[in-house]
């Protein structure tokens, strides 16, 4: 399960925001009302935000876990 600060990968593209597939950024807010959604906010190198934008659990893949301080599914061998 996905939860606030964890970084995560885009796996749906979100063009009006400039969000390509397999962009990352970290979640800033879980939200679950009416559904389960995420506010990710996607950053450049020095930390300045470049867009925020809402994403259901689907269109996300956790690339690390605040919780377990790991990365996530495609953790590298």
């Amino acid at each position: 399960m996905l939860e606030e600060l964890d970084v995560v990968r885009v796996k749906r593209a979100m063009p009006t925001a400039g969000i390509a597939i397999g962009a990352e950024g970290t979640i800033v807010h879980a939200l679950t009302e009416p559904s389960t959604a995420y506010l990710v906010e996607f950053t450049d190198a020095e930390g300045r935000t470049l867009a925020t934008e809402v994403f259901q659990p689907e269109d996300l893949e956790q690339v690390w876990s605040v919780r377990r301080g790991q990365h996530g599914q495609r953790q590298a061998a």
